[in-house]
């Protein structure tokens, strides 16, 4: 879980110190910035490394040394290793990467110090909430995977059939989508019900019916049908270009 987080966060200051770059070298109000999947994974391991060193704060007799010398140190060597490593792996030598300048040096040092004093300090502050015998673990059924995958797939014929035959916009048809869901929802759970294989009850909730479909879930089921419907637009833009 730390993992992702890392990489998370890595991905969100690639766009932020990228797009600031960028907009001071060109002023662009649309703020592009730029990371990839290869940043990611590197972010989680050099994150995941500068933990360790972290934790070994308290070995050093002088905080002072450590939080403005030590840490930053091992971060921008880390950094500087990734950066050539990211190279390496796009296919070029090992000399295809510039030297880091005084900016970029003094720019990862600002970064360490952000990360050692603000992010790591609070970030390893945080606990998961143990009950019972600790295990935070959740369980879902098999049916469920079928029973929604079927579900996008039927909302996308909705979707184009709302869309384009109709010309209906995204406002008219998430309505559509949010009844079609509750229906779809009750029919599986009294199927699944009549051979004692339902995964969900929310009988335990207000507004529900038979335990088996809820109004509590009403801003989640919207949500996820805006979500569907933009996802639909976007794949029925996808086009297959044949390379020569």
């Amino acid at each position: 879980m730390r993992l992702y987080f890392y990489g998370m966060h890595g991905i969100t200051l690639d766009v932020l110190v990228s797009s600031a770059r960028r907009f001071a070298h060109s002023p662009d109000l649309r703020m592009l910035g730029f990371s990839s999947p290869y940043r990611c994974l590197l972010h989680s391991l050099t994150h995941f490394a500068l933990e360790k060193v972290y934790l070994q704060r308290r070995r050093c007799p002088s905080a002072f040394v450590f939080n403005f010398l030590l840490y930053p140190s091992a971060h921008v060597g880390l950094q500087a290793l990734a950066g050539q490593a990211l190279q390496l792996s796009l296919g070029s030598g090992p000399g295809g990467a510039a030297a880091p300048g005084a900016l970029d040096l003094a720019l990862q040092y600002v970064l360490a110090l952000y990360h050692c004093q603000v992010f790591l300090k609070r970030f390893l502050s945080l606990q998961y909430p143990r009950q019972g015998n600790g295990a935070t673990s959740g369980h879902t059924s098999l049916w469920s995977f079928f029973m929604y995958g079927r579900w996008g797939f039927v909302v996308e014929k909705l979707y184009f059939h709302l869309h384009y035959s109709r010309g209906w916009g995204t406002w008219r048809r998430v309505p559509i989508y949010v009844v079609f869901i509750y229906v779809w929802e009750l029919s599986w759970g009294l199927g699944l019900r009549a051979c004692g294989a339902c995964s969900w009850d929310y009988s335990h909730y207000p507004l529900n019916f038979m335990g088996l479909i809820t109004l509590m879930y009403l801003p989640g089921w919207i949500f996820l049908s805006v979500y569907q419907d933009l996802l639909s637009n976007v794949l029925w833009q996808v086009q297959y270009v044949p390379s020569n």
